[in-house]
Formats: structure tokens, C-alpha cells, sequence
């Protein structure tokens, strides 16, 4: 991006803890903690102050929309829009369709993300929907192995196939909280996702950089 180019984005870009700031955006994007009460709180606040064409979406990696927007008077109008982190080098974004939702809001959705450039993926109203329940599992399946082996050694082996490895991903998102809560989460549908003890322990694995970044 050319100097120009960033300090026009940089112009764009507001913050600001005050919720009548985003009176007239259009599409609204919320990321907080994993707190499903928290988010409803939210969006209660959000719903009362956009207008009612306004779509809003939720960028949970894990819970599905039924929990979140089960209060949302309009539900219509929402949808879970994760995106794969870290997201500002990842290109996936699910797309969450779910049964309030309407065609047009998932339709505008999956056609503004790949506008944008990223590459959107329609996905089922499931817990960790698609992208979770692959990489997370296949970091707390790596996480499993570190008796055996150190968190570079796994990563080595794991970039003759990916980009990276899970551990030089979790460094770059600050994951090990994220697949605490996705793994707990998918308990629901049995024992075998509990999450590595490992994750509660370490901050920052130590391993090498991707040859590929």
C-alpha cells in the first residue's frame, strides 16, 4: 500500500466508545469477547440506534447465531461474518446462514467480502462453524504431541503442507484463550474436543518464523 493510499485510510477511520457515532453506517461488525450476554448487550444498543436496513453482524468464531441474536427484533438483517484469523492477512471469511436470516442479507454479505477481496465461505449455523472446527482442533491435536516433540519441530513438519504451522499461527493471533473457549464449546458434542491443559499455561510458543511469511 503506497503512502497515499494508507494515509486515506487512516482519514477514514474513526474511534470512538460513543455508539451514536455508528448512527449511519450500514453495516455494523461486532467483535468482543466470547460472551454470549455481553453480545446481546450489545446489539440491543446497536439495533436501537441504526436504521432498520442496517445489517448486523457478529465475528464469533464459535457460537452459533440462534444464542446470540435470539433477541434481536429484526434478525432478519443479521449474521455471523468470522473472520479467519489473523484477519488482517487471512483471506477466509464464513458467512454464517442461519434459518432467521434472509437471502438478501446473505447474498449482499457473501458479494461485499469478495469485493473487498477476501474470500467468502457460506457456512451451516453449527458450533466453531467451519474454520474452527478444523484449526483449532488441529492445534489442541499439536498441542497433544509436545511430549513428543517441541512446538518448532511440529511446525517444520506441518509447513511441508500449509503456510505455517499451528503454534507460529497461534503467536500471531494470540489464540491459546480461543481454542480454550471453541474446544470447551464443542464439548457439548462430546469429551474428545477438550482442550489441551497446555493452552492455559503458555502465552507465546517457541518456535520459528514461517519460511513462507
Amino acid at each position: 500500500m503506497s503512502p497515499e493510499k494508507a494515509a486515506a485510510v487512516r482519514q477514514n477511520i474513526v474511534y470512538t466508545t460513543d455508539y451514536q457515532q455508528i448512527k449511519n453506517c450500514q453495516l455494523v461488525i461486532e467483535a468482543a469477547t466470547e460472551s454470549i450476554p455481553l453480545k446481546q448487550k450489545i446489539f440491543e444498543t446497536v439495533e436501537k440506534i441504526v436504521d432498520e436496513n442496517t445489517i448486523i453482524t457478529s465475528n464469533t468464531s464459535s457460537i452459533p447465531a440462534d444464542r446470540i441474536f435470539c433477541h434481536m427484533k429484526k434478525p432478519e438483517r443479521t449474521a455471523i461474518t468470522h473472520f479467519f484469523a489473523p484477519a488482517w492477512r487471512s483471506l477466509p471469511v464464513e458467512v454464517i446462514a442461519w434459518e432467521k436470516e434472509s437471502q438478501e442479507t446473505l447474498d449482499y454479505l457473501f458479494w461485499f467480502f469478495a469485493r473487498t477481496g477476501k474470500a467468502p465461505i457460506i457456512t451451516d449455523n453449527a458450533i466453531c462453524f467451519v474454520l474452527d472446527r478444523i484449526f483449532d482442533n488441529w492445534c489442541n491435536e499439536s498441542a497433544y504431541l509436545l511430549d513428543r516433540a517441541t512446538a518448532s519441530q511440529i511446525d517444520k513438519v506441518a509447513e511441508e503442507f500449509v503456510f505455517a504451522g499451528p503454534f507460529f499461527v497461534l503467536n500471531l493471533a494470540h489464540g491459546n484463550p480461543i481454542i480454550i473457549e471453541t474446544n470447551s464449546l464443542q464439548m457439548e458434542e462430546g469429551a474428545h474436543y477438550l482442550p489441551a491443559s497446555i493452552f492455559t499455561s503458555v502465552d507465546r510458543w517457541l518456535t520459528h518464523k514461517s519460511r513462507r511469511t
